[in-house]
């Protein structure tokens, strides 16, 4: 999702810069595409309002996150958490650059289209999905290769045998969280449990967006650095 330098990984809305100078960059991203049984993942808005009172007289901003499907908000909070612990958020706030959610690479080759069509540039993320069921193979194969074609990169197809890290586009082998996990290391069980007591146990918790995001300050906070996930918010805002 970015003039759309968009990084396509996540996007069920599409939000333009306020400025002149935030239009000159834009960022998508496109998350895993759904497969299998499809969407039983929960909203990342919480429906618990016990313990609080909101004035009804003033409408609420919703949050960015609460229409995303969990999948979909993993990459978006990976992206958007480094710089903040990195030091580097208002850098990337002053680039103009927008983190724009795909929701799944058939609708990222859409926007795409459409980012090029109004010469927006990009920088496109998204997950091979190289570790896939075999059974999937076909159609991420065939997702993939039609993101390489309108990038201009015929010459890669199918699944990468390394992450492709380029100044406007950025493919993972498998997965962004197969990708954090690493980042990770030995310790990531560590890590997870900071994830876990921010959110609590809940199913699939670890793809909640807060639950990403407590791990990551954890891991950051015990001196661990995300060097794969920080080369792409370099590329990004060069």
């Amino acid at each position: 999702m970015q003039c759309a330098k968009a990084c396509c990984w996540l996007a069920s809305a599409l939000s333009f810069p306020q400025s002149q100078t935030a239009r000159n960059r834009y960022l998508a991203t496109s998350g895993p595409t759904r497969t299998g049984t499809g969407s039983s993942e929960c909203s990342t808005r919480s429906n618990s309002s016990a313990g609080s009172l909101h004035d009804t007289t003033r409408p609420r901003r919703p949050s960015p996150l609460s229409s995303i499907s969990q999948p979909h908000a993993y990459g978006y909070v990976t992206l958007s958490t480094e710089p903040r612990l990195s030091g580097r958020k208002t850098e990337f706030q002053k680039s103009g650059t927008s983190l724009v959610v795909c929701e799944g690479k058939s609708s990222l080759a859409l926007m795409l289209l459409i980012a090029k069509d109004f010469q927006i540039p990009c920088h496109v993320v998204f997950d091979c999905d190289g570790g896939s069921d075999e059974k999937y193979h076909a159609e991420h194969i065939r997702d993939n290769n039609a993101i390489f074609q309108l990038m201009g990169r015929a010459s890669l197809e199918g699944f990468p045998a390394a992450h492709v890290k380029e100044a406007d586009l950025t493919a993972w082998v498998d997965t962004i969280e197969a990708v954090l996990e690493d980042e990770f290391g030995l310790d990531k069980l560590t890590f997870h449990q900071a994830g876990s007591d921010a959110v609590g146990y809940l199913k699939n918790s670890r793809k909640n967006p807060l639950f990403v995001a407590a791990a990551m300050k954890a891991a950051w906070d015990a001196g661990r650095r995300f060097s794969v996930v920080d080369d792409v918010v370099t590329n990004i805002l060069k």
